[in-house]
């Protein structure tokens, strides 16, 4: 329905927000974190393996952090979805059955009394 298009709609936009505001800076303090140290010579090669693990173990985090919390949401979605199907596809049956009804009494649905 056009209720969910927009919530998914508002979902990626503040997702696509935050990773573009958050992503860089927060890889950044991680990788710190895990002992990334600028070399000014680039000389060291031992510098440069830790400064690779840092970098590596901060992305790690950036990234399996939000999947995870990302799946644990579609699951839910997964596991409410059939069951708001369901309601919906009762209530548009009660309301067709409704229609039924009111026509036979002589009712006309809003839109079909012009075309008669």
């Amino acid at each position: 329905s056009a209720e969910r298009a927009q919530v998914l709609a508002w979902w990626m936009a503040l997702e696509g927000i935050a990773s573009a505001t958050c992503g860089a800076p927060l890889v950044g303090l991680l990788s710190e974190q895990f002992g990334f140290r600028i070399d000014p010579s680039g000389a060291d090669q031992e510098i440069g393996a830790r400064n690779v693990a840092a970098l590596r173990h901060a992305l790690i985090g950036v990234s399996v952090v939000p999947w995870a919390v990302c799946a644990l949401a579609w699951t839910f979605m997964y596991r409410v979805f059939p069951q708001e199907r369901v309601q919906e596809e009762v209530g548009e049956t009660e309301e067709t059955q409704a229609m039924e009804i009111g026509k036979r009494r002589g009712y006309s649905p809003v839109g079909e009394a012009d075309s008669l």
